[in-house]
């Protein structure tokens, strides 16, 4: 929800990052020929990146530091929103890249092998892939829930 008393110009930037988005993916459709669909694809793939990396570098930068300073309960429930808010964006980015990446080069093999943009998208999947069991690995060693439902959780297995 938005705040009032902020006024309007975090709305207007919001509107310039959207709209300079659509128009990107416009513009580069366009040039190559696509359709609307591909249009929608583009953009819903940039806004996932997007909005991925922001999240990642305002978890990384801000929540995990303060964290790491004071244990407060305060921030726990954003830590779990963006935990869950994650495998979305990761879902979005990997089945609109996909789509894109079959649309404008194919399937087979051989073209992500061999072409230098074949080689720079299996080179994006592969780290794609990468940070995907990164997460999952500190999310399974550091998993971020209420000890409460810990305690209850041991209780039931019991």
């Amino acid at each position: 929800m938005l705040d009032a008393s902020r006024g309007w110009k975090p709305l207007l930037l919001a509107g310039v990052a959207v709209g300079g988005l659509l128009g990107l993916a416009w513009s580069d459709i366009e040039r190559q020929g696509g359709t609307m669909l591909d249009v929608v694809v583009r953009t819903f793939h940039l806004w996932g990146v997007d909005l991925w990396i922001g999240a990642a570098l305002w978890h990384n930068g801000v929540i995990v530091p303060a964290l790491a300073r004071d244990d407060s309960s305060t921030l726990r429930p954003v830590v779990q929103r963006f935990q869950r808010f994650v495998p979305l964006l990761v879902g979005a980015v990997l089945v609109t890249g996909g789509y894109q990446a079959t649309t404008w080069l194919g399937t087979r093999l051989s073209v992500y092998l061999t072409t230098s943009i074949g080689q720079l998208v299996s080179l994006k999947l592969v780290f794609l892939l990468a940070l995907v069991i990164l997460i999952g690995v500190t999310h399974v060693q550091t998993p971020l829930t209420n000890p409460d439902q810990s305690q209850a959780m041991d209780d039931t297995e019991s």
